[in-house]
């Protein structure tokens, strides 16, 4: 039978199969002579800390950003938003939006609680010969 497959039971409308159609869409809202450069990763941060919507101490939440060939930032997704101590992410929810913002390369960011009580007691001990060991 060479490949053949009888189907049943498929709705057709004018003996053409109904499918349903897939739109793919990104609409910067941004110029991109006005896009963020990142350089290092001080400017990820400040991005990141821009589009931050929980307090960092209260909820764990993974944050990514999309960059084109020049590093420049094309956008971001709010991934997924946890408790406190956790939160879970699905890979093809980033790889969907990579694709349609058309972005060369991926910054991936998670902050948990004692990660960030560290960086906290760091910035504020940053004096002191033991926390510059640290850092």
């Amino acid at each position: 039978m060479g490949g053949f497959f009888l189907i049943k039971n498929i709705n057709m409308k004018n003996n053409l199969l109904q499918l349903a159609e897939i739109k793919i869409s990104y609409q910067p809202k941004i110029q991109a002579s006005d896009r963020i450069k990142v350089k290092a990763s001080k400017d990820a941060a400040m991005a990141f800390r821009q589009v931050w919507e929980y307090p960092l101490e209260l909820k764990e939440c993974f944050y990514t950003l999309y960059l084109n060939r020049n590093n420049q930032i094309l956008g971001y997704l709010l991934v997924s938003v946890g408790g406190i101590s956790g939160t879970v992410m699905d890979v093809r929810n980033i790889m969907q939006t990579a694709l349609k913002a058309n972005a060369c390369s991926i910054m991936p960011t998670i902050i948990h609680q004692e990660i960030w009580i560290l960086l906290i007691q760091i910035k504020t001990h940053s004096s002191s010969q033991e926390c510059r060991n640290i850092a």
